[in-house]
């Protein structure tokens, strides 16, 4: 597969009355033609910032302070807004967790799918709006001609999510981005939503960054993982090596607390303890206070990205 997107050392650091503070620190990934990447790890550990970084949507206090961002031989990082809301759209597009505060409240369902193909494709009005409609049905959204005539709130969450997903594919992206796409959806409409990501890639090619705190959903969806903790990539390998050999302890923690299907009865592990706050990030290895495997090293110095089998962990006990 083509190298689509790859990312390098990305820094993203916010100003703060308290001072500068780190979300991203050095997170390397990258993204081939027709992948689907999986980003895991508790809320806090800096994957939608991650997301937001690569398309140049953080906050005005956010910037990313180093790093590279390299799509089709060119740094992201470099471009102009007016250069970056050629890629937003029509070269990477992304679909958020809560569509209903994601889509336009004021504006019809129909106005909103039009915009794209007039704005990135330039098509006249009656044109974008069988585009629209085809989009529509491509998502499997029912009697399209209806719904482009009705409001978000009319619709319900899987119907929602559909039409961000059928808005976010109109300019045929190479890629998508996926924060938390099921989170807010029951588990029957979160298989469709899964289902339809899967038959995107397989029809279209699309590549997939499905960002997202399930390990079930990573399991059935990736081909490689990412595992965040505290702004950092931990572990990064195929998501079959993630499954049956995890490398780093919070991996494995993850992986042990999810329940198992084929037991009966079972004690769920936990990690003790939260995602450190950013304002006051333990010395050493941020995942130190909550390890089972700690060291005096651990304590001290952050460990480097070493490589063990086909996997990249940040331990030491791979050192």
């Amino acid at each position: 597969m083509n190298e689509l997107l790859r990312v390098e050392g990305l820094r993203t650091q916010f100003k703060t009355k308290k001072g500068m503070i780190t979300a991203i620190d050095k997170v390397d990934f990258t993204i081939h033609s027709g992948e689907i990447l999986g980003i895991v790890g508790e809320s806090g550990c800096g994957k939608s910032v991650t997301s937001l970084s690569i398309l140049s949507l953080l906050p005005e206090n956010g910037i990313v302070s180093d790093g590279k961002i390299i799509m089709d031989d060119v740094d992201l990082l470099t471009l102009k807004e007016e250069q970056m809301c050629e890629i937003r759209g029509n070269k990477i597009a992304m679909i958020f967790q809560d569509p209903l505060t994601s889509l336009n409240p004021t504006m019809s369902i129909g106005k909103q799918m039009m915009e794209p193909f007039m704005i990135h494709q330039g098509y006249d009005k009656n044109t974008a709006r069988e585009k629209a409609l085809e989009m529509l049905r491509n998502v499997g959204i029912p009697s399209p001609e209806k719904r482009m005539n009705e409001y978000p709130h009319n619709l319900s969450g899987g119907m929602r999510q559909r039409v961000m997903i059928a808005m976010a594919l109109s300019c045929n992206p190479k890629l998508l981005i996926a924060d938390e796409p099921t989170t807010a959806l029951d588990v029957s409409i979160q298989a469709q939503i899964l289902e339809l990501m899967h038959q995107l890639r397989n029809n279209m090619g699309t590549a997939i960054m499905l960002i997202t705190h399930d390990m079930g959903v990573i399991a059935e969806m990736a081909d490689n993982v990412l595992i965040m903790y505290a702004g950092r990539g931990v572990e990064y390998a195929k998501a079959e090596d993630v499954f049956k050999n995890p490398k780093h302890p919070y991996t494995k923690g993850l992986l042990e607390s999810v329940p198992r299907l084929d037991k009966d009865v079972e004690e769920l592990n936990t990690i003790e303890g939260t995602v450190p706050n950013q304002y006051n990030m333990p010395e050493g290895c941020s995942f130190h206070p909550r390890c089972k495997m700690t060291t005096e090293e651990c304590r001290k110095s952050k460990p480097e990205q070493y490589k063990s089998d086909n996997t990249y962990v940040s331990c030491f006990l791979y050192k």
